[in-house]
């Protein structure tokens, strides 16, 4: 049952960096998204708390941390290892995401500025790319429970 949850938070967060990528794609074209705002509003927050919940565990990864990673899933714990390990494969992941602090694209997110949306746009294309593999394995541990 837990395996459940976990793949529905994960398809939750997946649908929230979708709709904002395709307001980020609009917003950089000029287009008026026609997204209400409030809607907007929550991806955001969803996004921005899912990834400082990341940001505290890369940083423990980065800093060759001996403690254990506490407080969170195996799942979450697995991801963040995922994601520094996709930080070092640089002819892949490109963006703004992968060569900042996590926090940089927290602030990003925050702006509404037009030049920003770029950034925002590819960072939250490759976050989106990390997400789809990690609700893959959601899925075939899922099913391997039926």
């Amino acid at each position: 049952m837990l395996s459940i949850q976990k793949f529905y938070r994960n398809q939750n967060l997946i649908s929230s960096v979708n709709n904002l990528l395709v307001y980020y794609k609009l917003k950089h074209k000029q287009i008026d998204s026609r997204i209400e705002e409030d809607k907007i509003s929550i991806d955001k927050k969803s996004v921005i708390d899912f990834l400082k919940s990341l940001e505290i565990l890369v940083e423990s990864i980065e800093n060759n941390s001996t403690k254990p990673l506490t407080g969170t899933d195996e799942r979450m714990r697995s991801f963040a290892k995922k994601f520094v390990a996709a930080k070092r494969k640089k002819n892949k992941f490109r963006s703004f995401l992968f060569n900042n602090d996590i926090s940089e694209l927290e602030k990003l997110i925050l702006t509404e500025e037009l030049l920003s949306s770029e950034k925002v746009l590819e960072s939250l294309k490759e976050l989106n790319t990390l997400l789809e593999e990690e609700s893959s394995l959601n899925f075939r541990e899922i099913t391997g429970e039926i």
